[in-house]
């Protein structure tokens, strides 16, 4: 999949309009639009990963698709999980 940098930086716009919320609500009311922008985000991304895998092979390979996202993010998971334990939040 070719990379879109632009999709980027409205990734980056997304998360600040989320953390500009929690820091003020009242100067940003609509920060939860920021969500809503990440999750469509996430949401064509893995559509374009899933329909361009069955363009090319015929199928779609579910187990390897959910394979790969856990090897990507698991370790992020379980550095958390430790963290939480470690300092007891």
């Amino acid at each position: 999949m070719r990379h879109i940098t632009a999709l980027d930086g409205l990734r980056a716009v997304a998360l600040l309009m989320v953390i500009a919320y929690h820091l003020d609500r009242d100067r940003v009311p609509a920060g939860f639009w920021g969500v809503m922008v990440f999750f469509v985000l996430a949401g064509y991304l893995i559509t374009r990963l899933l329909c361009e895998e069955k363009d090319r092979d015929g199928r779609i390979d579910f187990r390897n698709f959910y394979l790969k996202r856990a090897f990507r993010l698991y370790p992020g998971l379980v550095l958390l999980c430790v963290v939480l334990v470690v300092f007891g939040l």
